[in-house]
């Protein structure tokens, strides 16, 4: 928490101190529209990358920076002996409850309703640093979990393409971002084994193609298994036909002799045997 600094001789007879310093803050809708989110439960680190960078800009870190302090709260006016309210710190204070607005203003409706109330940016923003600390370690971990896990099955190359890579741009908002390596193996284990030959030749490379150049690479494959598959379905159905026809002459007979329940029964156990 900042707290009002205590005045001492050797401190509050500065020029600097009793000087009102401070940078003053920009309009706060200019700072709001500058953030392109609201803060939730899961998107800290997105926010924050937008919030310091920002509050930098406009030389408003320190408000929020635990390594630096507030002016003292009153300083020693050397012409008169007495000590004084300082003006630098009451325009501090004025900056810093406008940068509290203008952090609350940026949270969700959800989020602001479940926060306490802080007498400093700095208590605001050492908070939310501490609250999500755990919130992103453990979505860090249940996306590699996800990545290392996951599999192609029913998927189309493309879906599975772009899940994968949904899971990647999350990790690259941790502290953690998958790299373009594991991020190839990753996609290679999931994919099956109507993939084996493929995954057999793209790791027997001398060099792993990027994620970017697989992508093209397993499109071209999935076409060859897709024709492949298409090809021998044809040829099943032109066996299956020649077969049938081939048994006419003797299911004709048949039903004549046959009970229609029992000739269909048999129809299709013929039909699902095949």
């Amino acid at each position: 928490m900042a707290t009002e600094s205590t005045p001492s001789p050797s401190d509050t007879s500065s020029p600097a101190a009793s000087n009102p310093s401070s940078p003053s803050i920009p309009p706060l809708n200019y700072l709001i529209q500058a953030i392109s989110i609201k803060l939730d439960s899961e998107n800290f680190l997105v926010w924050q990358k937008q919030v310091d960078p920002l509050l930098e800009s406009q030389e408003l870190f320190d408000y929020v920076d635990p390594k630096s302090s507030p002016p003292p709260s009153h300083v020693l006016e050397s012409s008169s002996n007495l000590i004084i309210p300082n003006p630098a710190y009451q325009h501090w204070k004025k900056v810093d409850k406008a940068l509290i607005t203008f952090l609350q203003a940026t949270f969700t409706s959800t989020l602001l309703a479940q926060t306490p109330k802080f007498q400093s940016s700095r208590e605001l923003y050492r908070y939310l640093e501490s609250t999500f600390a755990s919130q992103v370690t453990a979505r860090q971990h249940h996306l590699q979990l996800q990545l290392q896990t996951i599999q192609k099955g029913s998927l189309t190359i493309s879906e599975y393409i772009a899940k994968i890579k949904s899971i990647a741009d999350a990790l690259a908002n941790t502290p953690a971002p998958v790299s373009d390596s594991k991020l190839v193996h990753d996609t290679l284990r999931g994919l099956g084994s109507d993939y084996d030959p493929f995954v057999t030749a793209i790791e027997t490379r001398d060099t792993l193609p990027s994620f970017a150049q697989l992508h093209p690479l397993l499109l071209n494959h999935e076409m060859r298994l897709l024709h492949s598959h298409s090809a021998s379905n044809d040829n099943n159905s032109a066996a299956f036909m020649t077969l049938f026809v081939d048994l006419v002459p003797i299911m004709i007979p048949l039903s004549q002799q046959l009970r229609p329940a029992t000739l269909s029964h048999l129809l299709l156990n013929f039909i699902l045997f095949y």
